[in-house]
């Protein structure tokens, strides 16, 4: 970013689209234009394209040109697939990545020139949002209005599992709007992660483990344990101008320690506070965690087997047709009796999609131009986009939403700014130039 095109800042009407696009990213809302094509996510694309065209002129040519370099690539794996007679589908796949690639662009030129703390704030409203919602959820009768909006916003996918969720969490757990309950914990670890990654608050550790007890005792969802596991690494692995010397090996010896201990809190909370999912999913008898963990896994890894060059390609799910259930059936966690609807949502899980539909291959190739093109975005540190990616990568799917690209996105502005607010800070402050009379002095 040059320093010219930095100054303009964003207005009211921009906090405002940030909160549009995320309040998108977390009910993920389609519109049909018919039975067999959805806009995917619409809130999301509203907000992404009018923050573009708004902002035409934040547009940067590089940063641009690297986008397309990646949907082209992406084009090409589409093209060197195996059975090309799912290729129509596959280009419908193309054609919605792009789609959400773009959004999330749209989403970074406006919020990478954000001051940290300020869109921290935005993050951070939205976590306080979740929280009222689900307390008015659990506590008052606000549950039948938010189950009345489900019903007439998502056609297909609501969760209705309540006697689960009492079983294995002792309650209903909150959907607030959303099409399932995962979706609300989801949001709310990304979006608290996210506001502790912008803050320079000094007791923001503190003010992140209560959120994420707060988000426990209101949610119970274990996707809230990814934000307690993430707290190491995106320290440990930020990289900014402080990141040499003596001391800087101090600072990371510390988050080391604290990142050992936030682990173990979080295997502590698995064992104790899940005990009854914990003990379903050690006995293989928990079919939402097999097709959320272990079943994509074992699709990835027989695609790579036989197609490790290329994948099945982009949405191709279809060409494992009825064999599916023969590749879940290798591990003794699957039960063939468990339903299966349909085979995209049976792999619910964006980060082995990743290699499923490009192989080995493609797939490091298009980890190699997504890391360019964050580079070009002008982060320092892709290597945390892409951990942050993978981690949340296991508490969804649709590889080709808007959901998984709004999570790189994101971590992309975070490690943006940090690095730059920690430049800017570092930068010594000039001494004024002499007058004419102290230079004649002189």
């Amino acid at each position: 970013m040059n320093s010219a095109t930095m100054k303009k800042q964003p207005d009211m009407l921009d906090s405002v689209l940030i909160l549009l696009f995320l309040t998108g990213i977390y009910m993920e809302v389609a519109l049909n234009l018919s039975p067999t094509v959805p806009i995917p996510n619409i809130i999301a694309a509203v907000a992404g394209f009018t923050m573009l065209l708004r902002h035409p002129d934040w547009v940067e040519e590089r940063q641009l040109v690297a986008l397309l370099t990646v949907v082209f690539l992406f084009l090409f794996s589409v093209l060197c697939a195996a059975e090309l007679s799912f290729l129509k589908k596959r280009l419908t796949g193309l054609v919605q990545l792009t789609y959400s690639l773009v959004l999330g662009y749209g989403f970074f030129i406006v919020a990478v020139r954000y001051n940290r703390d300020r869109l921290g704030r935005l993050f951070l409203l939205f976590c306080l949002f979740i929280i009222v919602g689900t307390a008015l959820e659990n506590y008052t009768g606000f549950r039948a209005i938010s189950d009345t909006v489900r019903e007439h916003v998502y056609n297909f996918g609501v969760y209705n599992a309540d006697a689960r969720d009492q079983l294995l969490y002792g309650r209903i757990r909150p959907k607030l709007f959303t099409s399932e309950p995962s979706a609300v914990t989801f949001a709310f670890a990304l979006f608290s992660l996210l506001w502790y990654l912008l803050s320079t608050w000094r007791w923001k550790i503190v003010a992140y483990v209560a959120l994420i007890a707060i988000g426990y005792f209101l949610m119970r969802g274990p996707t809230l344990l990814l934000g307690l596991i993430l707290v190491g690494p995106c320290e440990i692995f930020q990289k900014t101008p402080r990141s040499q010397g003596a001391g800087a090996l101090s600072q990371k010896a510390m988050l080391g320690f604290l990142s050992v201990i936030l682990l173990a809190l979080a295997s502590w909370a698995v064992t104790s506070l899940y005990a009854e999912r914990f003990n379903d999913i050690m006995q293989g008898s928990d079919p939402s965690f097999f097709y959320r963990e272990i079943g994509p896994a074992l699709a990835a890894f027989d695609s790579i087997a036989n197609h490790p060059l290329t994948g099945i390609g982009l949405t191709g799910e279809d060409v494992f047709g009825d064999r599916l259930v023969q590749i879940f059936s290798q591990s003794s966690a699957f039960d063939p009796a468990w339903p299966m609807d349909g085979n995209a949502k049976s792999l619910n899980n964006y980060f082995w999609l990743h290699w499923t539909y490009l192989g080995l291959g493609w797939g490091l190739v298009m980890i190699a131009a997504m890391s360019w093109y964050l580079k070009r975005l002008g982060t320092q540190n892709a290597l945390l986009c892409w951990i942050v990616w993978a981690v949340f990568g296991q508490a969804s799917g649709a590889y080709v939403s808007p959901k998984p690209w709004a999570v790189l996105m994101f971590a992309c502005v975070a490690t943006v700014l940090r690095y730059r607010q920690t430049v800017t800070a570092r930068q010594p402050v000039s001494s004024p130039a002499p007058s004419p009379a102290r230079k004649a002095y002189a």
